[in-house]
């Protein structure tokens, strides 16, 4: 759950954000949680907004850490002429890392890094966020600058940077995609920032051709800034601003005596299938389950004056429950059965399965969503259907995979890859253009459950190779 904390506050100030909820308190470089649990164990919170260094308390048994890095910066839109026009993209936001550590893995102590939002420049790509970071424990990859286009006439496009993996982790997320920058013959509109969790990115300038429109600071952590944009005869524009990191640790104590020590909570990862067995002293069992993220056949080879594209994989479906340690379905041992990605030839994403609960792969772009190279111009391929899932108190359905599309903006040789759906885990991408004689080969999709981007070719390009969906995961949080 995210909070709204007070801005700017003071050594000692309380935040009650839920009546009868636990009480945060500021101490001057983090707020700090009152914690408390009815399972018998005491959870403390502690969120970092600025740089310092983590003491693990006394009796900790582990620690959750979330880490979001900075936001990009929005494109700056060049300067123009009479009758040219130019336009940024939005910033990446930063990238999200988890991992899960015991006592002696945390040590003494750890130095905590949070990112600083990139800043606009005027006319030019925006600055990159900085990192976010757990000692050498959890790393986070800052949200790359928004690119720009221009100044010329005509309709162009500012595409989103290319994206980054985070470097350590047990999840290692990447950076999220800001939107593309649009220039057309009566407006121009900045790409907005990529968002996350925490919130959205700034919104993109706006404006018609005989203005200029500012991109806006990201108004959350971690998010990217807006693209600029500039009409006719305009000065140079500076992108709005990445928001800031932030770093999440929650710890948890327990009492001596039994082991595992009541309120010990142990989290098992699966990335292949297995069996998981019932242990002595289980209170409660948190399951969480993902399938495998379609993938995203190869798009056809081109001539002269011709394009194509193949859609995106869709995301697979994930099912959450919660089980008393005492229900039937997860009595003795039970199998974990964890589903395998789709593979670069467009083929579905496997489910992953637990005790009842399914979460199903999502959709694979095969044969049916390759666009062939010729055809009509403004093509675009069928969207992938997103994975469902089964079983759960809470069934989250994957997002469909993106359509290919062909000559999307009105040029012969112009297409679109089919960006990749999302899980509960992957947030889905948005596709890529490309406006000429290149190739985009396919991206991966994210782990877990994410669905791969489809690639895409401009005129006189050979096959170009697609991609393999995101793996499945069950995760399984034991409670003591």
């Amino acid at each position: 759950m995210a909070y709204d904390f007070p801005n700017s506050p003071t050594q000692g100030q309380i935040f009650v954000p839920t009546a009868g909820g636990p009480s945060w308190s500021w101490n001057g470089s983090a707020w700090v949680s009152s914690g408390g649990s009815s399972l018998g164990m005491q959870i403390i919170d502690t969120i970092f907004l600025s740089s310092g260094t983590y003491t693990p308390g006394n009796g900790v048994l582990y620690a959750d850490v979330q880490c979001w890095a900075a936001g990009g910066a929005g494109g700056g839109a060049p300067a123009t002429a009479a009758t040219t026009t130019s336009v940024g993209a939005g910033g990446n936001a930063g990238a999200w890392s988890f991992g899960s550590f015991s006592a002696a893995q945390l040590g003494a102590s750890q130095a905590i890094t949070i990112g600083a939002g990139g800043t606009g420049v005027s006319g030019t790509t925006g600055n990159s966020g900085g990192a976010t970071s757990f000692g050498a424990l959890v790393s986070s990859a800052g949200g790359q600058g928004g690119t720009t286009t221009g100044p010329a006439t005509g309709t162009m496009t500012a595409a989103p940077t290319s994206l980054s993996q985070s470097t350590a982790g047990l999840i290692q997320g990447w950076t999220m995609p800001g939107t593309l920058g649009v220039t057309t013959a009566q407006t121009v509109t900045g790409g907005t920032g990529g968002l996350t969790v925490l919130g959205g990115g700034g919104k993109g300038g706006h404006n018609v051709i005989a203005s200029y429109g500012t991109g806006a600071a990201s108004p959350s952590r971690a998010g990217g800034g807006g693209g600029s944009s500039d009409g006719n005869s305009m000065g140079a524009q500076a992108g709005g601003a990445g928001g800031p990191g932030l770093c999440w640790v929650r710890e948890y104590y327990a009492f001596a005596g039994q082991a595992p020590a009541p309120g010990t909570i142990i989290r098992r990862v699966y990335t292949t299938s297995g069996t998981w067995t019932n242990p002595a002293g289980l209170m409660a069992l948190e399951a969480v389950v993902v399938g495998g993220g379609g993938g995203a056949a190869a798009c056809v080879s081109t001539v002269a004056s011709q394009s194509s594209a193949t859609g995106g994989g869709a995301g697979a479906g994930t099912a959450i429950k919660m089980f008393a340690a005492s229900d039937p379905a997860i009595a003795g041992s039970q199998a974990v059965t964890v589903g395998v990605f789709g593979s670069n030839a467009g083929t579905n994403g496997g489910n992953s399965t637990f005790a009842g609960l399914t979460g199903g792969g999502g959709q694979g772009a095969g044969a049916a969503q390759q666009l062939p190279a010729s055809g009509v111009f403004g093509a675009s391929s069928p969207r992938t259907t997103g994975g469902t899932a089964t079983g759960g108190d809470l069934n989250v359905p994957g997002t469909y995979g993106e359509q290919g599309i062909r000559a999307a903006h009105g040029g012969a040789t112009q297409s679109q890859m089919g960006g990749g759906g999302g899980s509960f885990f992957a947030q889905a991408q948005a596709g890529t253009f490309q406006g000429g004689g290149a190739a985009l080969a396919g991206v991966a999709g994210a782990f877990p459950g994410g669905g791969a981007w489809g690639p895409a070719n401009g005129a006189s390009q050979a096959a170009t190779a697609g991609a393999g969906g995101g793996a499945g995961t069950v995760i399984l949080t034991e409670y003591y």
